[in-house]
């Protein structure tokens, strides 16, 4: 994979930036300011994308940090060569990476291209973002090279599983959740705590148990002397209310005389409110059922204009059918034609699966398989693996030419495999006659070039300058859509004129409503009902208040003069001396709850005695297997930790002997170096192993480009990741700024670099 050039429309400083890049050492030096870094951070972008994150800070946040100050969009494009072939991918970028776009696009044929997905750099190089920026990628600031677990995944060889590191993770993690689940906090929580603090409270409770009789005893008798002190307080309590009754019954014959005069003027009130909503309608006031039935012709006209609106702005199945007819402008095929095309086409994958079967078999002749053996095996591959695609495709339009494809290019498969072992085998086979073979093998090239004129005919009259299968798919979908389209499109036109046409009815029946009732209504029918519903309300409200007070009236007798003369007694003071002795009783009452639950909860203490010890023993078994259940967590927590360090030695050697020979290249002399799993570095002073940080900046920017070369060796063997250098150099003295450039030149050799800086001296 190699880098060709890049177009910056808008990212942080950058804008409409252009930048061409060579196979081998590219170096751009600009001035402090110009947007070295930023350029840098742009590639890693277009590759990757930039993470959505809710952190604040600036040097956090890429996607705050490099908004472009000037404005405009947000990102721009990068064409690279990968896999022989030439791609531009354009990328934008939004406030939310949900609203992100991206675009790969084949240069050569100016189409999209679906060869990768927006998981561009993952899918080039094997390695995430986090991985990437921790190897090929070299920034000027501080350089972190700890491992990480995609980075461990590639470099032990387990990407065939490449999730075991990452579930080596999830169980330490379940192991120690599950150890604090048993004693966290230095066994101050978790289940062994607790336990122990079971079996504390559950010996005190047993030990309450034993002195609760005597007490129960003590409270029973106080609790005797309440309750009959209570029952005096009642009786007090039942001659009070004798006496209140008496007073509000005194009371309540001067009541009587005022409700009767406030009924009296509540039916004249109503009776003149009733004639002056009756004049507005001199035809009578509809009925619930009439206005019940209007308000549902509107509700029903409202819902018709809505659907009206819906059904004209929709525009999306015309717009599409539109489409479809200018992709079909050379003629519509057939559901025939089209299932004839497929079957030549499942036809050809077959004659290009059979032929490289048998190919071979012709060069059997040779001492030893070539290296054509090898390409036969693997375009054998490729043809089963094109068969089983089109076999799924096949499934959708006829369901037994799909089955057959699938076993076909099953076949295929396990032909491409065989193939494979024979070749390994053979040589020392001798050579057999293959005329026979050769001439099956020049009828089946024959008939599979035949065939393939006949589908590249047919698919050119719709997409010349696709491929035949994906253009044949593409035929097959738009073909689909078409019918669906036009149905749709009928069906949604049917709907208009039906809508339309129920709307005059509404309004016909509206109109003839509101001419017979409403007389000197005005505004829109809704306002109209509205009015005419308010006074029906209130003319219904009317009636039954009047009906109401008439109908009380006829029940209030008129009170007897001598007892309306009679002298009342004291209520309030009556009441007053009731609440005092109500409120004696509460009191009592609540002592005697009390006591109840004080006697009730020690009666039971003492009748949980044996209860308790039972529970005790329980808690105390309980206790011995928690502990030992603890025990073996952290037993097998420290066997799974010895065996991942086991797994991590797998790369060590590799990744440190690279490191060794790039330290000795930049320092000029040999090093003795420890290097961990993690990728720690220790360099040996004065007898004794020393961290980088004891180190100037200088030289831990040595130990650091060095590391990061030997993990990018170590992680791209074949040289398919682009290294990029932002100006990493700026703390390196004159002799070994000298031999990194000498370096970087020797290494532009076999990969392609990108160094930026900003001064003439380090370039």
């Amino acid at each position: 994979m190699r880098l060709l050039k890049c177009n910056v429309q808008n990212f942080g400083t950058l804008h409409e930036a252009k930048f061409d890049f060579s196979d081998g050492l590219t170096v751009i030096k600009e001035e402090n300011g110009f947007g070295k870094s930023t350029l840098a951070m742009f590639l890693k972008a277009m590759l990757y994308g930039l993470p959505q994150t809710t952190k604040r800070s600036i040097d956090e946040n890429d996607r705050k940090k490099f908004l472009p100050w000037q404005g405009g969009t947000f990102g721009g494009s990068l064409e690279f060569e990968a896999n022989g072939k030439q791609y531009r991918v354009e990328r934008t970028f939004s406030a939310r990476e949900k609203d992100d776009t991206f675009r790969l696009i084949d240069v050569v044929s100016g189409n999209e291209s679906r060869d990768f997905s927006s998981n561009l750099g993952v899918e080039l190089f094997g390695v995430d973002a986090e991985s990437f920026q921790r190897s090929v990628f070299v920034p000027q600031v501080e350089m972190s090279t700890e491992m990480n677990n995609d980075m461990q995944t590639k470099l032990t060889g387990l990407l065939e599983s490449s999730d075991d590191l990452g579930n080596y993770d999830d169980a330490v993690d379940v192991l120690e959740k599950r150890m604090k689940f048993y004693s966290i906090s230095n066994g101050k929580k978790g289940e062994i705590a607790d336990i122990t603090r079971a079996i504390e409270e559950t010996e005190a409770k047993l030990n309450d148990a034993v002195a609760a009789d005597v007490s129960f005893r003590s409270l029973n008798a106080d609790l005797n002397d309440l309750k009959a002190q209570a029952e005096e307080l009642n009786k007090k309590k039942a001659d009070l209310r004798v006496k209140i009754t008496a007073a509000s019954d005194a009371a309540a014959l001067a009541e009587q005389a005022k409700k009767r005069a406030e009924l009296r003027e509540t039916v004249r009130s109503a009776g003149e409110k009733l004639s002056e909503i009756g004049k507005r309608y001199p035809t009578g006031m509809p009925t619930e059922q009439e206005l019940q039935r209007v308000t549902e012709k509107l509700n029903e006209l409202k819902s018709v204009d809505a659907r009206l609106s819906t059904y004209t702005s929709d525009n999306a199945d015309r717009n599409e059918l539109q489409k479809l007819n200018e992709f079909f402008s050379k003629g519509v095929p057939t559901e025939g034609e089209l299932s004839e095309i497929k079957a030549s086409a499942a036809r050809l994958a077959q004659l290009k699966i059979k032929a490289e079967a048998i190919k071979p078999a012709l060069n059997e002749a040779e001492e030893k398989p070539t290296e054509s053996n090898g390409r036969s095996s693997k375009w054998l591959l490729i043809a089963a693996v094109l068969v089983l695609a089109v076999g799924a495709a096949a499934l959708i339009w006829q369901t037994a030419v799909g089955i057959a494809l699938l076993v076909l290019g099953l076949v295929g498969l396990g032909a491409a495999g065989f193939i494979y072992l024979k070749n390994m085998i053979a040589s020392g086979q001798k050579p057999s006659d293959n005329t026979d073979t050769k001439k099956e093998y020049e009828s089946l090239v024959a008939e599979a070039e035949g065939l393939a004129v006949l589908v590249g005919d047919f698919t050119k009259r719709f997409m010349p300058e696709e491929a035949p299968e994906a253009a044949l798919e593409t035929v097959s979908q738009a073909l689909r859509d078409l019918n669906r389209v036009k149905t749709a499109v009928a069906t949604l036109d049917e709907k208009i004129t039906e809508a339309r046409e129920q709307k005059g009815e509404l309004l016909a029946d509206l109109g003839a409503f509101f001419a017979a009732f409403g007389v000197g209504l005005e505004g829109e029918y809704a306002d109209r009902l509205v009015q005419i519903r308010r006074d029906s309300d209130e003319t219904g409200r009317l009636n039954e208040t009047l009906e109401s007070a008439k109908q009380k009236l006829k029940e209030i007798p008129e009170a007897p003069e001598k007892e309306m003369d009679a002298e009342p007694l004291d209520r309030d003071a009556l009441l007053a001396e009731e609440r005092e002795v109500q409120n004696e009783l509460d009191t009592v009452q609540a002592k005697i709850v009390e006591l109840e639950k004080a006697t009730e909860r020690l009666l039971g203490l003492s009748q949980e005695r044996t209860s308790l010890e039972e529970q005790l023993d329980g808690l105390r078994d309980r206790h011995i297997e928690a502990t030992q259940r603890y025990e073996v967590l952290t037993t097998t927590l420290k066997l799974l930790e010895a065996a991942k360090t086991d797994l991590s030695l797998r790369y060590l050697d590799r990744v440190t002997g690279n490191f060794k020979k790039y330290l000795t290249t930049l320092q000029m002399d040999s090093e003795d170096c420890l290097v961990d799993t993690e990728l720690h570095v220790q360099l040996d002073r004065g007898g004794k192993a020393r961290e980088r940080n004891y180190f100037s900046r200088g030289m831990r920017d040595v130990i650091d480009i060095a590391m990061r070369l030997s993990l990018g060796d170590a992680l791209f063997e074949s040289g398919e990741a682009v290294l990029i250098l932002d100006d990493p150099f700026v703390n390196l003295d004159d002799d070994r700024l000298k031999k990194a450039m000498e370096l970087l030149k020797k290494l532009a050799e076999d990969r392609q670099i990108i160094y930026l800086t900003c001064h003439s001296s380090r370039c």
